[in-house]
């Protein structure tokens, strides 16, 4: 469970089950795009899902966790006071859906990854 997945790996993942990405990656192809919370919007409001590489401990249900590491989560919209709602797959005893994250600790959780990544996302679409 320490070892995770990457960016491609969740690419790959998704077209074999029919499912399109998009946003990972800048326009050259080279490297990973960073996302600002406008683009995250703006594709959330499009009604497509984002999956969001986060520090898992500066997430609000997570913060007492002895793992340092990164997570996946999927962002589904925002609530009426600003909130990131998002799935969270870490939970084993209830279910990791429609919590919330304000903007300045998604900022955080999103901006510091222990993999040296910022604000990376990608958005998923039929």
């Amino acid at each position: 469970p320490n070892d995770g997945t990457t960016w491609e790996s969740l690419v790959y993942a998704a077209k074999v089950n029919g499912v399109s990405s998009d946003g990972l990656f800048n326009v050259t192809g080279k490297s990973y795009r960073s996302w600002s919370i406008a683009d995250l919007r703006s594709e959330l409001a499009k009604g497509h899902p984002v999956i969001l590489l986060v520090r898992y401990r500066s997430l609000p249900d997570h913060f007492d966790s002895a793992f340092y590491g990164d997570h996946y989560i999927v962002a589904l919209g925002f609530d009426a006071s600003g909130n990131l709602v998002y799935n969270d797959p870490a939970f084993k005893t209830s279910p990791g859906s429609d919590r919330t994250i304000d903007p300045a600790n998604l900022q955080n959780a999103w901006s510091h990854t222990a993999a040296g990544f910022t604000r990376t996302a990608m958005g998923l679409y039929r």
